[in-house]
């Protein structure tokens, strides 16, 4: 939504409706990557740069904890044998 109320006056942007927003926010988060083009106005730029890293984070953050959860388990099995 916040993508909606910063790009919405834009000139050549494609984020116009609140429904162009949300796909283009979800595809941010889940892929890092987007049909839609770039934002162009300054605020939404900021959004997607803070959203790619919130995504890279949390990503990495699952692999870490799954990676952890993998090794202890292999620890905890090597220990019972």
């Amino acid at each position: 939504m916040l993508a909606y109320f910063l790009e919405r006056h834009a000139a050549q942007t494609e984020i116009k409706t609140l429904g162009s927003a949300f796909f283009w926010t979800s595809t941010q988060l889940l892929t890092v990557s987007s049909s839609i083009k770039d934002p162009i106005s300054f605020g939404a730029r900021v959004l997607d740069i803070f959203m790619e890293a919130y995504a890279i984070t949390v990503i990495a953050a699952l692999a870490g904890a799954t990676g952890a959860f993998i090794q202890k388990r292999g620890l905890e099995l090597e220990a019972e044998s």
